[in-house]
This record gives structure tokens, C-alpha cells and sequence, in this order.
């Protein structure tokens, strides 16, 4: 039986980050992808030009459907988008106790452009 992940993260659709390349990165690794998409960005290979957020309600009943249904092995978080999502994110992991997280928080688009200026919340630069 395959290992389940579940994939929080944003959508890009130029394919080339976010969701697409977790979802292939699962596949490659033997694994089965479910997801919860924070968030679309407006994109192409070359600039991020917005990013618009899904609701955290959206989210939440998203997320109760897939936890009645299937188990995890693991959770992948990408792109959240506002603190908002953040804390549902922290409230969905004291759900799966014990299941190994990799956190992998994107601010900036390889493509081009900062997320974190299209994003609620302040950009802390060190």
C-alpha cells in the first residue's frame, strides 16, 4: 500500500513549483498525493504577476473530508499565504499526531517576483 501525503501549498500554473512538482515528487518517491491548495497565483514561467487566496473555510471542510477517509504518513507544507491559514495549518496538525511534517514555506517564486509582498502578512527580512 502506497503512503499517503497530504500536500498544503499553493497552485501554480505554469507547473513548474507548488503543487505540481510536490505531487510528483510523492508520485516519484512511491507515494499517493492528496492536497489542500492555500492559495493561485497568477504566473508564468517567467513572473509571478498576483496571487489570490482560498478561503480558510474552503480549507477546513476540504481537510475533515479527507481525515474521515484516509490516514497519513506525512504532511508537506509549501506556500500558506496569511496567518489565517497558518493557524488552521497548526490546528490540522494536532490532528495527526506523530506524522512527520516537512515544512518548506515559499516567499518567493523561483520564476520571478516575492510572494511575500502579495501575501497578509509582513515580509521580516534578516
Amino acid at each position: 500500500m502506497k503512503p499517503n501525503v497530504l500536500i498544503i501549498a499553493g497552485h501554480d500554473p505554469s507547473g513548474g513549483a507548488g503543487i505540481h512538482a510536490d505531487i510528483e515528487a510523492v508520485q516519484a518517491n512511491g507515494g499517493f498525493a492528496s492536497t489542500l491548495i492555500t492559495g493561485l497565483t497568477i504566473q508564468n514561467s517567467q513572473n509571478v504577476r498576483g496571487f489570490e487566496m482560498v478561503s480558510v473555510d474552503l480549507l477546513r471542510r476540504q481537510a475533515e473530508c479527507l481525515l474521515e477517509d484516509l490516514q497519513y504518513s506525512a504532511v508537506k507544507i509549501g506556500m500558506t499565504g496569511s496567518p489565517e491559514v497558518i493557524r488552521f495549518v497548526a490546528e490540522l496538525l494536532d490532528q495527526l499526531p506523530g506524522v512527520p511534517v516537512v515544512l518548506d514555506p515559499v516567499l518567493a517564486a523561483e520564476a520571478g517576483g516575492s510572494l511575500g509582498s502579495l501575501m497578509r502578512f509582513p515580509v521580516f527580512r534578516g
